[in-house]
């Protein structure tokens, strides 16, 4: 809802900022402009959902590895037609003389994993791109804030054709 929402708000202040709205009605412009910061607040919580995730094992689960299925071969009924068809094939365990391969040993093609794969969702780290800009627009507020608090002395006014104002 909150990603639907930010592209919302990014169209509006697009659509808003051609050439033709801003001459039109400039104030249109300027107030579509100023829901970025609703789109921020809706950034910030958009990335707090957890929904990047990263894998924490991956010395036990390497990426591309096999995870082979758990049941045991013993438990396993096999038809009598298919003991017939591959005669060859057996239930018993696995022979004395070779070993069970090890974790993360290749075997031809891939590598046998030694557990599921465990995933935990990244820091949000938004707030670092978003600070910057953040605290330029508040300094440059600021500044307004202050210049717009002085006293102004007027001069001189001029009156212009087409209705200008020279102050």
């Amino acid at each position: 809802l909150t990603g639907v929402i930010m592209v919302l708000v990014l169209f509006l202040m697009c659509t808003a900022s051609t050439y033709a709205i801003r001459v039109s009605n400039y104030d249109i412009f300027w107030y579509t402009h100023n829901l970025f910061f609703v789109f921020y607040m809706l950034l910030m919580v958009h990335v707090s959902g957890g929904v990047l995730k990263y894998q924490t094992n991956l010395e036990e689960h390497p990426p591309g590895c096999f995870n082979p299925n758990k049941t045991v071969r013993e438990n396993v009924m096999v038809p009598r037609a298919f003991e017939e068809t591959f005669p060859d094939y057996t239930t018993e365990p696995f022979p004395e003389d070779l070993s069970i391969p090890e974790p993360f040993v290749q075997n031809n093609i891939m590598r046998i994993c030694s557990e599921e794969p465990k995933f935990q969702s990244h820091f949000p780290e938004t707030w670092f791109w978003i600070s910057g800009p953040l605290c330029l627009y508040c300094m440059e507020r600021l500044y307004r804030y202050i210049r717009s608090s002085k006293s102004v002395t007027i001069t001189s006014v001029i009156s212009h054709p087409s209705n200008v104002l020279e102050v």
